[in-house]
């Protein structure tokens, strides 16, 4: 399941917040009212304070990203809510167990959350019933089941169109730097065609016409000898130019694969790209320029998706070695963070290649490049290498 969150300023979070904010001072201004010691005040205060603090770190894509840390959270909140269950005699206290059961489609299937939404009003029957003795226990808890069936359905379909709008974004990205890509090719493919149409035709006529005017230089006396020297020679400057013509439409066949990989990057708001692309590189080849746009396609996709990434950086460079030159591709995202409790471990963790970075791998060694890559936390690090000229 993609680990997809609501930031901190939704009108979601903002509307939990204000709940529990007049759920907790009218919680609180009772007690006091009551005259309840200070002790008890403190410490009711205290589990208001754990459950929105918990509320907000397991609603932050920023701050939570891995699921077990979710949860963790979502779990501190309903001890709290049923801590204050207990201490508090008031009927609205369950409001809270609907902030929470609103949590509950980002971290399992719609019918567990609807089940589960009921299993935490039995305790609203059973301490209300029970322990404060309140006659109208069963209604309460059957009233808020409904509330949190409610919360569920709502979230649920909000999160469900979260996801199909961030899905339609990236096929969009993918398919304008497709598009793009296309394009540059489709520019390459002409350019070519028509250096060589003027390099085979009319290079070639105007080679045959040089050298007929260069025997019929040695033909003629007098005046047409003049003219015919004179012709030889604008025709040898015309076959020049024709050259320079040729080599600059071959040299202007460079693919501009800097504004393709940067049309990947546009209205990515959960994810932070630091993009590096050397002035020196200039590709050439279709074949190449494709997989660079899909290896970093992927890496994207696999550091939201997967690692819950919320930084990635990315550099394209040249390096020359005595074999020649070679591309070399560094993508670097901080989606290992999210898998690592403790921000002192630094040790390499295993990662199986799934579907996309095996196809990363197959595409790179088409062309005899080498892929390589390391979980270190707080780093998922890739590097490509992809040779483009050779000596041999």
């Amino acid at each position: 399941m993609k680990l997809s969150t609501l930031k901190q300023t939704s009108f979601e979070v903002i509307a939990a917040i204000i709940t529990w904010l007049i759920v907790g001072s009218t919680s609180v201004y009772a007690m006091v009212v009551n005259g309840e010691s200070v002790a008890w005040i403190s410490f009711v205060v205290a589990l208001f304070c754990l459950f929105i603090i918990s509320f907000i770190y397991s609603t932050s894509g920023i701050l939570v990203t891995r699921m077990v840390i979710r949860k963790v959270h979502m779990l501190v909140q309903i001890v709290s809510v049923f801590t204050l269950y207990f201490i508090l005699p008031i009927n609205f206290t369950p409001i809270l167990a609907t902030i929470w059961s609103a949590q509950l489609p980002q971290v399992t299937s719609f019918g567990r959350s609807v089940l589960i939404s009921g299993l935490v009003c039995i305790p609203i029957f059973v301490i209300f019933q029970f322990y404060w003795e309140a006659r109208s226990g069963i209604i309460s808890a059957m009233v808020y089941w409904m509330f949190n069936v409610f919360a569920v359905v709502t979230m649920d379909r909000a999160f469900k169109e979260e996801q199909a709008k961030e899905q339609a974004n990236q096929l969009n990205r993918e398919l304008i730097a497709t598009q793009s890509l296309l394009s540059e090719a489709t520019k390459q493919s002409e350019r070519l065609r028509i250096s060589r149409n003027i390099h085979d035709v009319v290079g070639h006529h105007l080679t045959a016409l040089t050298i007929n005017l260069q025997v019929a230089s040695h033909l003629t006396q007098g005046k047409a000898k003049a003219a015919v020297d004179q012709s030889y020679s604008v025709a040898k400057l015309l076959l020049g130019d024709v050259r320079s013509a040729v080599s600059e439409i071959r040299d202007m066949s460079v693919i501009d694969l800097r504004s393709a990989l940067q049309r990947l990057f546009d209205h990515t708001p959960k994810l932070t790209v630091h993009f590096n692309f050397a002035e020196s590189i200039e590709i050439t080849e279709v074949g190449i320029a494709e997989v660079i746009l899909r290896s970093v396609q992927e890496a994207l996709t696999n550091a939201l998706k997967h690692g819950g990434a919320d930084q990635i950086w990315i550099d394209l460079s040249l390096q020359s070695n005595k074999a020649g030159q070679s591309l070399l591709l560094a993508i670097k995202d901080n989606g290992c963070a999210s898998n690592s409790l403790t921000s002192g471990n630094a040790a390499p963790m295993t990662v199986i290649p799934g579907n996309g970075l095996t196809g990363m791998i197959e595409r790179v060694e088409e062309l005899n490049g080498e892929l390589s890559y390391v979980a270190q936390p707080p780093f998922f690090v890739i590097t490509i290498r992809i040779p483009i000229f050779n000596d041999d």
